[in-house]
């Protein structure tokens, strides 16, 4: 079983993109997995900062039926998965850069930019996991 700590950067003015961006995103990942609602993977969210840019959201990726050989095929296939759940590009290439090159600190998002902190919204996160949740049963 996998488990994959996804932390995505959305360069996003306003929360309902964010919302409508994750339910697209959901219903995407429905399709890959055929819709069998048992192979579907478990995803939640555990945290969303609101950025001076957007959005920072933290999510848990859980899916029985991967394993991974090495922590570079790990990597990669988070980097793959925050991408496709619309992560920012620039982000993604230069972490791409870094996963290649193998450096252990590859997916940090800052909390804070010159000197101030940004401010986490847990009902966020609680809107998010209800939206997830609805849209992988129906």
């Amino acid at each position: 079983m996998a488990r994959l700590d996804l932390k995505l950067d959305l360069d996003l003015s306003s929360f309902r993109e964010v919302k409508k961006l994750i339910r697209d995103r959901i219903i995407s990942i429905k399709i890959v997995y055929n819709f069998k609602r048992e192979y579907l993977p478990a995803i939640s969210v555990t945290k969303v900062v609101k950025t001076s840019k957007g959005f920072h959201v933290y999510l848990s990726f859980y899916d029985k039926n991967i394993n991974f050989s090495t922590e570079t095929e790990k990597n990669l296939a988070t980097l793959l998965i925050q991408t496709v759940f619309g992560s920012d590009l620039t982000r993604s290439i230069f972490d791409y850069l870094r996963v290649t090159s193998e450096d252990p600190y590859w997916n940090l998002l800052a909390d804070y930019k010159n000197g101030k902190s940004f401010n986490e919204i847990p009902f966020y996160a609680i809107q998010l996991n209800e939206i997830i949740e609805k849209t992988l049963v129906y």
